[in-house]
């Protein structure tokens, strides 16, 4: 149970963690307070998470009142579910609010 409702940078905060696939919650990290383009870099850099928890994490993060031309990057087996509301999430963040999203492309 992460309250990151204050948080105003969460750059590297899963850095590098090779081993983890699972961050419990992730989804509803509330994104909202971060102030600056750079505050998710290389947030979960080379992180794999799961296709489902990923989908949501997309969904979750379209919805709220999020930061332009933010860039995160996920590890390569980071993958979202083609077709879905992850992807039409993802374009969002994309091309409406102008992210840069690194990640292991569609299933």
């Amino acid at each position: 149970s992460f309250d990151t409702s204050s948080v105003n940078t969460m750059g590297y905060m899963f850095y590098n963690c090779l081993d983890l696939v699972e961050i419990i919650g992730v989804e509803q990290f509330d994104i909202e307070s971060l102030n600056s383009s750079s505050s998710l870099s290389n947030f979960a850099t080379n992180v794999n998470l799961n296709t489902n928890r990923y989908d949501s994490l997309l969904v979750a993060w379209d919805a709220q009142n999020v930061r332009s031309s933010m860039s995160i990057r996920f590890g390569t087996g980071t993958k979202y579910t083609s077709g879905s509301a992850a992807e039409t999430a993802r374009n969002n963040l994309i091309t409406g609010d102008l992210w840069t999203i690194i990640d292991g492309g569609a299933v």
